[in-house]
Parts: structure tokens; C-alpha cells; sequence
């Protein structure tokens, strides 16, 4: 074994010039990112409307249907920082051809699946891979562009993603109607074009030396087993929490404590025994950007808690079809593209990020406020009134708290500190859907339960299955009252959702610094060729 430990310093070869050049390959590069982010961010929404349908298909139950929604979510999660080590163990290229490749394995598992344990396999590869590309997207950019000018970058990725959203529910019913499989087939072309287009594109700087070595004395396998196995045994039972089991039950509680005890366990390792932790303590030394990545998990947890619950309101106020209800969303939805552009820009020329974060928790805590005040006679044209402030806020958020994460990051953390923004936002993803899951549930019970119509009835099963059934009612006392529950339902899911967006604007207030964006990045990976270009500053 070598005497000298190679540090991260000894590894740092490029200057990334400010303004950054980027040549017609990057930009080429650049449009490939888009595109395999694009069809991820499609494959984390199009499922919602076509599960009904797939479930039948399968002969699956709503509980099946419902862990296929969510396995996506909790492996594309759980896998994000392991993509990210080995990305600087190895190189940026190679592993974010192995996530590509297991999104690709995991869509044609899904095309082929005759049962739910096949579709359910094929959907966690899928997050797997879902999570890889996302978090070295936002490596590789950090590696490429200089701090003040990756906003416009990170925005055209946070664009796809709410592109995805968008008309991700909208072909989810579409091919529903039609071939449900086609859900999974659109993959193949737009994973071939990545697969074949990035290796050629993408002139990143290599790691030297022997990968294996490196892997052997520097990749945190313990740690690893220790993160994925703990983070697991939490977001799991906090999935079904209140479906498959309650709260109380030994299968909820045992494996949230050993996984709340998993935790300790890796941090404690992580502090004391390794010298190359899978998560670098480093990135979250300064309170901007802890309270920042804090706030994308909140952030993550609000968006996707009304993209999932919102629609189940639209379908019984509005008797709304599943697509019809995705395209009441567009107010909404294509709101946060838009503003994620502008607010980028107006950042680049400022180089302030601080007014961006606060305009923007302010207009989804104002948003979230006002939604509220939906009930079943809210009418269409208020409806879309209402989605406008929380579409605007999500959108100034997106660039904002990635500068907020990665102005305070040294040279060596950036590329960690990019990826960990990913991270913490498909945590809160994924702890949203689950948790909102449970608080829609409560609330529409609740209101069963106590309903001098409805606690007769005895209303049985989980309110999402009960959709079509409402749906299908003669106009009554019964169904105006299943609409005042599921009204319940979402009323107490924005509850949840004004108490995260009031959390994050205050810590947002109080704990981010004004930190500058003009300094000299230093990376490890960067551009291949620029030094030739910019006289030995690569």
C-alpha cells in the first residue's frame, strides 16, 4: 500500500474560467442531459392515472398498485450518494452510463411484466438508474460550469423535470387507454439516444490510476451497507404506515427503530472510522447550506404532496377523468419552468440568491394558504387562480437553493454538495407522497366516521380506490358527502403543506447568509481540451 494518501487537493486539475466558455459539444452534451432527465422525471409521474388500469391488467391489488408508485421514489433516493462516490472513484461518464443502463434494464422488465412482483422489480431498477442520472447531471455541470453561470443549466434540467410533470399524467392515461406498456416503451428510444450520444459527447477529464485500487481502499463499503440498509428500514415502513399496517404494529415500529438505530450506527462511522465517507460531514459545515437542504427536502415533500393528492380532488369535486384532472393541474405545473428560467437569469446578472428564496417560499406559503379555501363548489376559473402563486414559488425555488447548497461547498465538496441537492429532494419526494398519503387517509376517514350520512355506510378501502365509485353515484346525499371527505382529505394534506412551506420561509430567513457566486471553482473532472483553448487552465 502507498505511504502517501492521495488527498482531494493533489486532484484538482481545472480552472473553470468565469464566464464559463462552452463550446457546440457541451451544449450537444448538455441537450442528451435533458433528455434522459426528461424521461425520468416522465417516469416519476406517468404511473399515477395509468395504475387503476395496470392493476387490473395484472390482476394486482391497490396495495401492489400503490408500492409501484412508490418503489420508484424510495430507490432513486437511497441510491443517489452511492452513484455519487463512485462517479469520483471511477469517473462521471462511466457511471452515468451504468444508471442510464439500469433506468433502460428496469423499463423492459416493466414493459414484459405478466405480475406486479415483475412490474415492482422492473419500477426500483428504474429509481435506481432515475436517481444516478440525476445526481450526475448535476455533477457533471458543477464540473463544467462556473458557479454564477450554472444557474441557466440548472434550470434547464429543473425545466424537464417540470416538464415531466406536466405531461407525465397526461400520457400516463393516454397509453392507458390504449396499451399500458407503451408507458415503459417510450423509454427505449430516448435511453438509446443517451447511451450511444453521451460517451461521444461528453469530453470529460478521467480519473488516473487503477480504478480497482481505489475502489478497494477508498469506496465506503460499510458505510454504504450501513446508508442504504438504515435509509431503507425508515422510508419503507413510513411508505405503508397507515395502508398495510397502522401506525402502532410491530411491522411499522420495528424497522423504523432499527432503522432510526442504522442511522446512528452509520453516522457515528462515518465521524470516527472513515477516513472517505460515502457522505462527506464537510458540505454541511455552514448553516446556509444546511438550512437550504433542509428546505429542497420540504420543498420536494410539498410539490409532489400536491402533484399526487390534488388530482384525487379534481376527479370527485369536478367529476374530472384522470387526464382532464392532469390538465387542470397545467395552471400549476407549467408555471414552475417558466419562473425556474427567469429566476436563473436574474441570479446569473445579480449574483443574489437570498430575494429568490424568500420571494419564492413567500408565494408557495401564500399559494399553499389559499388553496385551502377549495371546497366542492370552488369554480374552474378560481381553481386556476389559486395554482398560480404555489406554480410560481416552486419554480424561483428550484435554481435558488441550488446556489443557496453550493455557495458555501469548498472546491473539492461542489461536486458532492450538487449531488446532495438531488438527494434531499427526492427524500422529500418520497417522504411527502408517503406521509400526505396517510394524512389524506386520516382526514377522509375521519370524516366518514363522523358523518351522520356516510358512518352507516361503513365506507370501506382506501379513498384513492374509491374514486370511481364516487364517481359512478347517482347526484345525492351520499356523494355530495364522499366529496365534502375527500375535500377533508386534501384539505388536510395543504395543512401539512402551509406548516412545511412556514418552516422552510422562517430557517430560510434567519439562517441563509449572502455568500459570493464570483469565486474561482477549481474541479477534478472537468472539460477535456479547454486548456488547450484558454492557455493551460482547464
Amino acid at each position: 500500500m502507498d505511504t502517501k494518501k492521495e488527498s482531494d487537493n493533489d486532484l484538482i486539475k481545472d480552472i473553470i474560467p468565469k464566464p464559463t466558455p462552452i463550446d457546440l459539444r457541451f451544449k450537444l452534451a448538455f441537450a442528451l442531459l435533458c433528455i434522459v432527465n426528461l424521461v425520468c422525471a416522465l417516469d416519476a409521474t406517468i404511473l399515477a392515472v395509468a395504475l387503476p388500469t395496470i392493476a387490473t391488467a395484472l390482476h394486482g391489488t391497490a396495495i401492489q398498485a400503490f408500492w409501484t408508485g412508490t418503489s420508484f421514489l424510495l430507490t432513486s433516493t437511497i441510491f443517489v450518494p452511492i452513484f455519487t462516490s463512485l462517479s469520483h472513484l471511477i469517473s462521471r461518464v462511466p457511471i452515468l452510463i451504468t444508471a442510464i443502463l439500469f433506468f433502460t434494464l428496469g423499463s423492459l422488465l416493466c414493459s414484459l411484466a405478466s405480475n406486479f412482483t415483475i412490474l415492482l422489480l422492473g419500477r426500483s431498477i428504474q429509481g435506481i438508474g432515475g436517481g444516478g442520472i440525476s445526481a450526475l447531471t448535476n455533477i457533471i455541470i458543477s464540473d463544467v460550469v462556473s458557479l454564477r453561470d450554472r444557474g441557466k443549466w440548472f434550470s434547464g434540467i429543473s425545466l424537464m423535470w417540470c416538464l415531466g410533470a406536466v405531461i407525465g399524467p397526461v400520457l400516463g392515461g393516454l397509453f392507458a387507454e390504449r396499451n399500458w406498456r407503451l408507458i415503459f416503451y417510450i423509454n427505449f428510444p430516448f435511453c438509446g439516444i443517451g447511451l450511444v450520444g453521451l460517451p461521444l459527447a461528453l469530453r470529460l477529464r478521467k480519473r488516473e490510476g487503477r480504478v480497482l485500487k481505489r475502489l478497494k481502499e477508498q469506496f465506503d463499503w460499510i458505510g454504504s451497507i450501513l446508508f442504504i440498509g438504515s435509509l431503507t428500514a425508515i422510508l419503507i415502513p413510513l411508505s405503508w404506515g397507515g395502508v398495510m399496517y397502522p401506525w402502532t404494529d410491530y411491522h411499522t415500529l420495528l424497522p423504523l427503530l432499527l432503522g432510526a438505530m442504522g442511522l446512528l450506527s452509520f453516522l457515528e462511522y462515518t465521524h470516527i472510522y472513515t477516513t472517505h465517507p460515502l457522505i462527506r460531514a464537510s458540505i454541511f459545515s455552514t448553516t446556509t447550506a444546511t438550512v437550504n437542504f433542509l428546505c429542497t427536502s420540504l420543498h420536494g415533500a410539498i410539490l409532489w404532496s400536491l402533484l399526487y393528492y390534488m388530482p384525487l380532488y379534481y376527479q370527485t369535486a369536478k367529476n374530472a377523468s384522470p387526464i382532464t384532472s392532469a390538465i387542470i393541474l397545467f395552471p400549476f405545473t407549467l408555471t414552475m419552468g417558466p419562473a425556474s428560467v427567469v429566476d436563473s437569469v436574474i441570479i446569473g446578472l445579480t449574483g443574489r440568491y437570498r430575494p429568490s428564496l424568500w420571494l419564492g417560499w413567500t408565494l408557495t406559503l401564500l399559494g399553499t394558504l389559499l388553496l385551502l379555501s377549495l371546497s366542492p363548489n370552488t369554480p374552474l376559473a378560481t381553481l386556476i387562480a389559486l395554482q398560480l402563486p404555489p406554480g410560481l414559488g416552486f419554480g424561483i425555488l428550484y435554481p435558488a437553493m441550488s446556489f443557496a447548497v453550493q455557495a458555501p461547498a469548498s472546491d473539492t465538496d461542489l461536486p458532492f454538495a450538487a449531488a446532495m441537492f438531488t438527494f434531499f429532494r427526492t427524500l422529500g419526494q418520497s417522504l411527502g407522497v408517503a406521509v400526505s398519503g396517510n394524512i389524506f387517509q386520516s382526514s377522509f376517514h375521519h370524516y366518514t366516521q363522523h358523518s351522520v350520512i356516510l358512518a352507516p355506510l361503513q365506507i370501506p378501502g382506501d379513498a384513492s380506490s374509491l374514486v370511481a365509485y364516487v364517481k359512478g353515484l347517482q347526484e345525492g346525499e351520499v356523494k355530495s358527502e364522499l366529496v365534502k371527505a375527500y375535500c377533508a382529505g386534501i384539505r388536510g394534506v395543504l395543512v401539512l403543506a402551509c406548516a412545511a412551506a412556514g418552516v422552510a420561509m422562517v430557517v430560510s430567513l434567519v439562517g441563509t447568509r449572502a455568500l459570493s457566486l464570483e469565486r474561482e471553482v477549481r474541479t477534478e473532472q472537468g472539460w477535456k481540451g479547454r486548456d488547450e483553448q484558454e492557455g493551460g487552465v482547464a
